[in-house]
This record gives C-alpha cells, sequence and structure tokens, in this order.
C-alpha cells in the first residue's frame, strides 16, 4: 500500500517512477497519487493513463488483427503464412513480395499495414517481427518481369516465390486482396495489412526490403531521390527523370515513362566500339552528342561476346531508334557481316547485323573502327575538308582509315590518290631507302608493332607495375623516369612514323590523325612527330613533302560518332 505521506516525501521523478507500476485504472493506488496536489504529479499521472489507454487500445486492435487467425487455429491449423507486397505503384524499380508465419497468438506491439506505421519505427518492428516469426520467406520481381507480363502478374510471380521459399510450408495462406494458383489453402482479405496481424507481418518486411534495395539503387543512379521517394512519381523523380534521363531499373511499360521513352528515342543511336580490351558504348542524339558513355572487358569466348552485347543493347533498347557499331577486322558494312574481327580471334564468320536486328528489331550498321574514326574526323574533325586524309586507330592493333571530302575511299575511288611515282622517288639514292622503309613497315604490320595496348603492357612491365596503367606510362616518360623506357617509347614512336610514311608514299595524303584512347597523350603525338621528321630529314628525293600529324579531334570517341555518321547516312537520316 502506498501511503500519501510517502508520495508527498518522494520527488516527481520518483512518483514518475511508481506511476510506472500502474497498469490497470481500477488500482486502488490512484487514489493515493491524486491527492498530491503538486502540478507534476497530476500531469504525470494524465500522461500515464493515457499511456494505459493507449496500451488497452492497442491490445485491443492486436485481438482485432488475430481474428482471421484464430478461427483458423480453432479448426487445427497452427503454420499460418501472412503473404503482402510493396511496390506495385512505383515507376522505378522491383515488386517485393514477403510470406510470413508467426508463432501461434504473437502480438507485436505497433504492427500494422506499413502505410500506417511511421517510417522512424520501420526498422524496430521489422526486426522484431524477423526474431519473433517462425519463417519469413521473401519474392523479387524486378522492372523487366513486371514490364514482360505486368504489374498484376509479376506481383503474383513474387508472392509465389516468397511462399516457395517457406520452412516449414504453410498449412494456410492469408493474403493480401490477391488469390494465387497454389495447392494451399487461402483466403483473400480485401485491406488484409490492416485486419491480419500475420499480413501486417509480410507488409512491413516488404516494405523494409524495399527500401533498402532503394537506397542501394539511389547510391547507385543518383539524382531522382529514389531513397526518398522509393521509386515513387514524385516531383523529384520526375525533375530526375528531365534532367538525367530514363534508367535501366524504370519501368518501361508504366506512365509517363512509356510517352517519355517514346518522345526520346527518335533520334537516339546507341553506338557501339568493339575493341580487344573493352567494348565501348554510348547514346548519340541528333546532334552527335554522346552520353551515358560506358565500358566493359571484351569477352574471351564468343558465348561470352553475345551475351554481353545483348545486355548492352537489351538495357537500351526502349530509348533508341537503332544501332551503331564499330569493329576492328574485315567488314561487310552493307551486310553487318564480319569476316574476321581484327586480333579477336573467336570474331569470325559473324552476322552480327543480321542477329541483332532480328534480336530487337531495331536497324543496325556495321563498319570498321579505323573507317569509322575517319569518317568522325572528315566531317566534324580534324579531316574536313581534305582531298586525301588518313586515320590510323592505334589500339589492340593499327587500323587505317581513309577519307575524301567527307566520305570513306572505296577500293575503286582510293586509286585517284594513288601517288605515281616522279623522277626522284625513282633514283638510286630514293629507292633503296624506300624499299628498306616498305619491308620495316611490312614487318611492323605483321609483327603488330604499333600495338597500342602491347606498347603500354611492355612499359608497365617495365616499370614494374601491378597491372598495364597508360596514364602511369606516360607520366614515367614525361618524368624521363627511366632510360630504357624513353628507348621503348622513341622505337614505338618510330614504328608509327614509319608507317606514317610508308602510308605517304602510296597515297597522296595532306594530313594523318592518330585515334584510339592513346590518342589523348600529347607526349605520343609529339613523339610520333618526332620521329617522323627524322625519317624525312634529308630525303628531299622521295618526291613529296612533309604531312602534318596530329591526334583525332574526338580521340577515341571517334569510333562511335563515325559509327552513328555511318548509321545516319545510310538510312538517310
Amino acid at each position: 500500500m502506498i501511503l500519501l505521506g510517502s508520495i508527498l516525501m518522494a520527488t516527481i521523478k520518483e512518483v514518475k517512477e511508481q506511476l510506472a507500476t500502474l497498469t490497470d485504472l481500477d488500482d486502488h493506488r490512484w487514489t493515493s497519487f491524486e491527492e498530491d496536489s503538486r502540478s507534476g504529479v497530476q500531469t504525470a499521472i494524465k500522461q500515464r493513463r493515457k499511456a494505459i489507454l493507449a496500451d488497452i487500445a492497442e491490445e485491443e486492435r492486436l485481438e482485432m488483427m488475430l481474428s482471421y487467425e484464430k478461427s483458423l487455429y480453432a479448426q487445427g491449423v497452427e503454420l499460418i503464412a501472412g503473404v503482402d507486397e510493396v511496390g506495385r505503384g512505383p515507376l522505378a524499380g522491383p515488386v517485393v513480395a514477403a510470406a510470413v508465419i508467426l508463432p501461434k497468438l504473437c502480438k507485436i506491439k505497433g504492427l500494422n499495414d506499413s502505410k500506417k506505421i511511421p517510417k522512424s519505427k520501420h526498422e524496430a518492428i521489422y526486426k522484431q517481427v524477423m526474431k519473433e516469426a517462425v519463417a519469413v520467406g521473401i519474392g523479387i520481381k524486378d522492372n523487366h518481369v513486371i514490364d514482360d507480363v505486368n504489374i498484376y502478374e509479376a506481383t503474383k510471380l513474387a508472392m509465389t516465390e516468397a511462399i516457395e521459399k517457406l520452412s516449414p510450408k504453410p498449412e494456410h495462406l492469408l493474403i493480401d486482396a490477391m488469390t494465387l494458383d497454389l495447392p494451399i489453402g487461402q483466403t483473400s482479405i480485401i485491406k488484409g495489412d490492416a485486419n491480419s496481424l500475420s499480413i501486417a507481418a509480410a507488409s512491413i518486411v516488404a516494405k523494409v526490403t524495399r527500401d533498402k534495395m532503394m537506397a542501394d539503387y539511389d547510391q547507385e543512379f543518383p539524382g531522382y531521390a529514389f531513397a526518398k521517394n522509393a521509386g515513387y512519381g514524385t516531383k523529384d523523380h520526375l525533375t530526375g527523370i528531365d534532367n538525367f534521363g530514363v534508367t535501366p531499373i524504370h519501368r518501361r511499360s508504366f506512365e509517363p515513362i512509356k510517352s517519355i521513352i517514346k518522345s526520346r528515342s527518335s533520334g537516339v543511336i546507341l553506338a557501339i566500339d568493339i575493341g580487344g580490351t573493352f567494348i565501348k558504348f554510348g547514346l548519340v542524339d541528333d546532334d552527335f552528342k554522346i552520353s551515358n558513355q560506358s565500358k566493359v572487358s571484351t569477352p574471351t569466348t564468343l558465348d561470352g561476346f553475345w551475351l554481353t552485347l545483348e545486355h548492352i543493347v537489351s538495357s537500351h533498347k526502349d530509348i533508341i531508334s537503332g544501332i551503331a557499331i564499330a569493329c576492328p577486322g574485315e567488314i561487310n558494312s552493307k551486310r553487318g557481316f564480319i569476316f574476321k574481327g581484327g586480333l579477336i580471334p573467336y570474331l569470325t564468320a559473324i552476322p552480327l547485323g543480321s542477329r541483332l536486328t532480328k534480336t530487337f528489331q531495331l536497324p543496325v550498321k556495321v563498319i570498321n573502327d579505323a573507317d569509322a574514326a575517319a569518317l568522325a574526323e572528315a566531317r566534324y574533325g580534324s579531316l574536313q575538308d581534305l582531298d586525301c586524309g588518313a586515320a590510323l586507330v592505334l589500339g589492340t592493333g593499327v587500323g587505317l582509315g581513309l577519307v575524301s571530302q567527307e566520305d570513306l575511299l572505296s577500293s575503286l575511288s582510293v586509286t585517284q590518290y594513288l601517288r605515281v611515282p616522279s623522277p626522284q622517288s625513282m633514283s638510286q639514292t630514293s629507292l633503296p631507302f624506300q624499299w628498306e622503309l616498305f619491308m620495316h613497315g611490312l614487318v611492323s604490320l605483321v609483327d603488330n608493332k604499333g600495338s597500342a595496348v602491347g606498347f603500354v603492357h611492355e612499359a608497365s612491365q617495365l616499370l614494374g607495375l601491378n597491372q598495364d596503367d597508360g596514364p602511369a606510362v606516360f607520366s614515367a616518360i614525361e618524368g624521363n623516369q627511366s632510360e630504357d623506357l624513353n628507348l621503348l617509347f622513341k622505337d614505338y614512336c618510330h614504328e608509327i612514323a614509319v608507317l606514317v610514311l610508308n602510308l605517304q608514299s602510296f597515297f597522296r595524303l595532306e594530313k594523318v590523325v592518330i585515334g584510339g584512347g592513346i590518342s589523348r597523350q600529347g607526349t605520343l603525338i609529339e613523339g610520333i612527330s618526332d620521329a617522323y621528321e627524322e625519317l624525312f630529314k634529308d630525303k628531299t628525293e622521295l618526291g613529296f613533302e612533309p604531312i602534318t600529324i596530329r591526334a583525332c579531334h574526338f580521340h577515341n570517341d571517334s569510333n562511335l560518332l563515325g559509327a552513328t555518321s555511318y548509321f545516319a547516312s545510310e538510312n538517310d537520316l
């Protein structure tokens, strides 16, 4: 028994602690507390009564939410799985379903329809459900499945997956407004997450699981506020789409995504540059501006190549109107057929264009990578307005593209730019040099001495680097760190200069540009130019003048832009 005197002698804090022991509004001890006139005590009494009333109301609510479960318990059914989903309405991300079996008569304070639970309490209630549950299963169907089968069917698939992951297996299902084609007794409940504790448990598990996924997507695709909006069409989300476009996780079958894609797809081309080390790709618009650039390692097998290429196209198929591909080697551009893909061994007799067209129902054009670079430079870059120019693309191998007045030189038209031997070039002093130059160039091509990849690899090993690193190699060259590296670099520049001079001896070239990723290194272009001038020194009897050697204006992007330009001209765009 609590005496009034002892209450009056207690501090407010001590009174609150004593009040916390009261759980029944009819407890006789309330009278003693109520006789304390201190305002702090009276406030504490009101707060405690309010808390008890809230607990009573919560207990009644939980009892009400167990009505479906109790009906089944009365029939001898104890393993009851609540099933619910989250994510039917968003414009992006997956639909996530959960199936939860709770222990018999289990009550978790605060558990309710996840939409009614304050976000600040989601994690705590989720953890309590995971702790108490007999079994939990989660099913996830991404946006591709949703677009393929529609959101209703995708939801059913996700629910089925979640149920199949339960162990032990449920004897009965309580499902939020859905019926599944499963050989298990089930009850479909409208607003089930607000009327069944089992379904409410599934709701919070699905909600927290999906929210975590969307928070991860927010890191992968910044600018859309996915962590905040969970993929729903909020103002921030729609602004992100306006600024950055549609992501790979957006649902193409949902409006306004569907209309946005349609409105933006008219002039966008997916350009792909197949190299020996990387496959690079990006989206090229009507103004020949590249966006969404990326790259993946070139696979080592043909099966891997097809999977990689089809994944790249699949990720962009709804926002493009065609595919433009630059590829090394011997190409029949009209047919999109690869006879031999340069130094990529498995690219032999490959119907690249026809296969991609059949798979994706999109127009495809394929062009040799050096021809692509030359075409881009002739139309928009450093080879404009020339009668005869050349692009040397330095990559895994060496590619050559010849152009004249914004177009490629064909095997027929190239003959008019062949160099006619002059009396000087036929002199006794000139012929031995030209023959030596020709043989050197031939050996260089056969041995692939012009390979930029090969040079960077050898230089990286010389520097003791753990992996091939072009920027580190050129930093060392510019810093004059190693005499052996300087000699290797000088030899490499000499090989390229020999190729240029050989080309000039056959064609009336006005300018040569160097392409490939390595062309971004100004030191390389300077080194090739110096080696070229050294070869040309005192050789006035050659019968032609020195020409300019420059980097491609677009560097490695020349391949993507040239392939797109070829696609556009072949399709009258």
